[in-house]
């Protein structure tokens, strides 16, 4: 915050004070502070210091209302002195000098005990509480003065964060204040859900749980439906969210960059105090605005940004496909309506009952390769009795277009709008919570896997956050498209999932020597009362780590 700025933000907090400022004042004043976070610490420290000094003068009122009776008394003693004077003798003085006497021994009268009048006493003491007040802002007060906590720290790679500045707590909290990561990586979830990865060097201010202003550096976006109207904003550009997962870069010259992944961005350019220029940036679109406000279209680079870390694993996952030999793929499909299953090389699983009490504990599916048929030497079962199988038509439906799930699940032959399977909590008891377990069995030790689920139910009242935990596996990385909880366990609602399309998925899964891992899912671990879980369809990778390219996907 220059000089100039700086006596501007403090007339008009003085006219605030003095309840003499109108309307176009008012909005000047928070337009600064909502644009400059140094701003709206100036703005604290001018309304403590006017506390302090409220504090002092109603002190200061006590005492000059005692001076002020003393004052009156010695004014009055004066008077009448010098009404005596007039009145007095006069006194004659010789202008005889004595004689001088030889001085033999000087001897010192012992000093009198000096009182202080109520006058000193209190200029003492505002003396010691102005030297008071400056030891406390020198020593005490620390020099920036942070708001609320707006976000959470979640994960970090080899992070160095300059401290200087704001750094995270010891909790992870994040305050509403600029930090700068020198170094390394880092993940940070705000409150409203949005998920920012931020890679070093790189600058940025918390403003609020809506708003983050990056001063320079990369950071990557991953916004959900409840936090869309998140904003990005820099010197020269405000990017507003529509549901959308995108990245922004400034650069050393104040140039910033937006390239959006998925979704729809609304893209503000110029510079401040200047007419903006408006565009909307869809999936697959970039633009630069230039430090002078000049905007031009780019191509849009899919690997430019950092979207995911894991500090487990050392992965820094920047978007690049993952080639090398793909072992297989295989779909499996929950719940499929008798004579509607899906088509081609999808293995199922149905009663063509549609009630609750079917038995799913039966014998295993062999899956197989969705590309040619073959048989992949994996078997898939489901180990739950009283399991639901809908086969409602209709009330089930497909991912959205552009969903993590779409980009999943969106293949020939792969019914998604025909029924589901799954289990519930039907009452708030313990004893009733039911939990399903999906086992796979015969995976190749030598092999990496990618595992994925997609599960909706559009018309239900049974709603609410089910659990997804994988076992079994010696290692994985947890890409969830929401509610990850750590490498193994994800947190989701897959009822009314359609339009969200969120998937619960694991890549770079070690299924260690026997080759066997387990997904426990579990409708009751909140204890919610008529909470279900959906599963829709299942997607199993398998790909050969030694030929696959997993140089941007793991750190060594």
């Amino acid at each position: 915050m220059d000089q100039a700025l700086k006596n501007e933000l403090e007339e008009l907090l003085t006219l605030s004070l003095e309840k003499n400022t109108s309307q176009e004042q008012v909005d000047r004043l928070n337009a600064i502070l909502d644009e400059d976070p140094e701003a709206l610490n100036h703005c604290l420290d001018f309304y403590s210091m006017v506390a302090y000094l409220n504090q002092s003068r109603e002190i200061c009122d006590v005492f000059l209302n005692e001076l002020n009776s003393e004052c009156d008394t010695q004014i009055r003693f004066l008077k009448e002195m010098a009404e005596f004077e007039k009145t007095a003798p006069i006194i004659e003085i010789s202008e005889e000098k004595p004689k001088r006497e030889l001085i033999q021994k000087v001897v010192y009268p012992q000093r009198e005990k000096r009182k202080l009048s109520k006058f000193q006493l209190f200029t003492l003491m505002v003396s010691f509480a102005a030297m008071f007040f400056i030891a406390l802002f020198i020593g005490f007060v620390p020099p920036r003065r942070p708001g609320v906590d707006v976000a959470a720290l979640i994960d970090q790679i080899d992070a160095v964060w300059d401290e200087n500045m704001q750094i995270p707590g010891t909790d992870g909290r994040m305050l509403q204040d600029t930090y700068s990561l020198t170094s390394g990586y880092a993940t940070f979830c705000l409150d409203n859900q949005a998920q920012i990865t931020v890679e070093a060097p790189a600058e940025f201010s918390l403003i609020s749980t809506d708003d983050v202003k990056l001063i320079r550096g990369r950071i990557y976006s991953v916004v959900p439906p409840q936090a869309q109207g998140f904003t990005v904003k820099t010197n020269n550009s405000k990017i507003v969210d529509l549901g959308t997962e995108f990245g922004v870069e400034v650069d050393s010259y104040n140039n910033t960059q937006v390239h959006v992944i998925k979704g729809r961005t609304i893209l503000f350019a110029g510079l401040p105090n200047s007419n903006k220029k408006q565009f909307e940036l869809s999936e697959g679109k970039a633009k630069k605005v230039y430090n002078d406000g000049y905007v031009k279209d780019i191509e849009v680079i899919e690997d430019e940004f950092v979207r995911k870390i894991d500090s487990d694993s050392k992965m820094i996952f920047k978007g690049e496909p993952v080639t090398g030999k793909q072992g297989f793929v295989a779909y499996h499909d929950f719940g499929a309506i008798s004579g509607q299953e899906s088509k081609g090389n999808i293995t199922t699983h149905h009663s063509g009952s549609g009630e609750l009490g079917y038995d799913y504990n039966d014998s295993p599916r062999a899956l197989i390769t969705y590309a040619d048929g073959s048989e992949t030497g994996v078997l898939f079962s489901i180990n739950r009795a009283n399991a639901i199988d809908s086969r409602d038509e209709g009330q089930v439906r497909p991912p959205a277009t552009g969903t993590p799930a779409y980009s999943l699940f969106n293949v020939p032959g792969l019914n998604l709008n025909n029924g589901n399977i799954g289990v519930g909590n039907t009452d708030s008891r313990p004893e009733n919570y039911e939990i399903m377990t999906l086992t796979l069995r015969g995976l190749d030790p030598g092999m990496l896997y990618d595992l994925a689920f997609y599960g909706d139910r559009s018309e239900t009242r049974n709603t609410g956050l089910d659990r997804f935990t994988l076992g079994g596996a010696d290692t994985a990385v947890n890409i969830s498209s929401t509610g990850v909880i750590d490498r193994f366990t994800t947190e989701m609602e897959t009822s009314k999932n359609a339009d969200r399309g969120h998937v619960i998925r694991w890549m770079n899964i070690d299924p260690g020597a026997d080759g066997i891992i387990t997904v426990k899912v579990d409708a009751g671990f909140y204890g919610e009362e008529n909470n279900i879980v959906y599963l829709t369809a299942m997607r199993l990778e398998a790909l050969a780590p030694g030929e696959a390219n997993y140089n941007s996907l793991i750190n060594e």
